[in-house]
């Protein structure tokens, strides 16, 4: 009873991953979200860096006014 269960929902799940939906592609003009709120600098766009220890975090330190 359990066996041939199994087998159904093994199946079915093969069958229903066998097909996916295309990804979703963007069309239309380019917009930009925060236009006039934040310019990148080289800084911003040099890639992933390493984190910053919990005593630089601006978050964590009220003094800086942020």
């Amino acid at each position: 009873m359990v066996r041939p269960f199994l087998a159904a929902l093994f199946i079915l799940s093969l069958a229903a991953c066998a097909h996916h939906p295309p990804l979703a592609e963007a069309k239309g003009r380019y917009r930009s979200l925060n236009a006039g709120k934040w310019t990148p600098t080289r800084d911003d766009l040099r890639g992933p860096r390493a984190p910053l220890s919990p005593a630089q975090s601006p978050a964590l330190t009220p003094e800086t006014g942020a």
